[in-house]
């Protein structure tokens, strides 16, 4: 996937102890999403697929920013 992520922390940031989370934005292209789907198996349908729970495994801790 082409996700990119930046690993820069303040310094200040970690010696105030801050909790500091990842901000993620998900961009899926439906064509090659649905390309994906019926690859694997014809009868696949992205009309039946719950894209936010899709979403919400993507994510995992990570705040979601866009989506």
């Amino acid at each position: 996937m082409g996700l990119r992520t930046s690993r820069y922390v303040s310094p200040s940031c970690l010696t105030l102890g801050f909790n500091i989370m990842k901000r993620v934005c998900i961009y899926i292209d439906g064509a090659n999403f649905y390309g994906g789907l019926t690859s694997i198996n014809p009868s696949y349908s992205d009309l039946n697929f719950d894209f936010n729970k899709y979403i919400k495994k993507l994510c995992g801790d990570d705040v979601l920013v866009r989506g």
